[in-house]
């Protein structure tokens, strides 16, 4: 005997129910899709756009521009006007302090907030600080991520952490958050340089530096 729930006009209102469903669903999926390859896309334009002003600040300082690439897409995935919880501001998320010490090093006023949100200032104060922390280490074999963990913390915070763990950077960076902030920053930069090695990444940067 046939299941009387599933037969006659219920059956056909259970399918026309079902296929309500599924299509709704699959317009959800198709949507959910869509604006996930139109955000990559879009950051994927982002992140080409200010080549030109990271090749600039990078020959400038002696750094690798796809190191501070690494570090832009994981500060602010390329958004000029992101504000940190802290108050960092733009594309390399930039602290007050770090404006202070630029500044003072240039011999410069220091910028205002306002100012700190151009592209091309933003860049240039990240750039020296992360030239100026690869310098510090340079003689630690992890001098990378340790100027990556003195880039994310600070130089007082990670000093105060290595005096905490007896000086072991491979201590601080296993149990302090600049560890992971240092491994993500690096993984990056290494997808970056693979990236790079490829023609068209090569004719793009070039393309960029003119």
């Amino acid at each position: 005997m046939r299941n009387p729930v599933l037969t006659g006009g219920l059956f056909v209102h259970f399918c026309k129910k079902l296929s309500g469903i599924v299509t709704s669903f699959l317009i959800a999926v198709l949507f959910f899709v869509s604006v996930r390859l139109n955000a990559q896309e879009s950051l994927t334009l982002r992140e080409m756009k200010y080549d030109k002003i990271v090749l600039t600040a990078a020959a400038r300082h002696g750094v690798d521009p796809l190191l501070v690439k690494a570090i832009i897409f994981t500060e602010s995935t390329f958004y000029p006007g992101k504000v940190g919880k802290d108050g960092e501001i733009g594309l390399m998320q930039i602290r007050t302090v770090a404006a202070i010490d630029w500044a003072k090093a240039k011999g410069i006023p220091t910028p205002s907030k306002e100012q700190m949100y151009n592209p091309e200032l933003n860049i240039e104060i990240g750039t020296w600080y992360i030239t100026r922390a690869l310098r510090r280490w340079y003689k630690n074999p992890d001098f990378l991520r340790m100027a990556l963990a003195e880039y994310n913390a600070g130089r007082a915070r990670l000093l105060e952490w290595m005096a905490d763990y007896n000086h072991n950077t491979d201590l601080v960076l296993a149990n302090k958050p600049v560890g992971k902030y240092a491994d993500k920053v690096c993984k990056k930069y290494v997808e970056y340089v693979i990236l790079n090695e490829k023609p068209e990444a090569k004719k793009t940067v070039k393309t960029a530096a003119k």
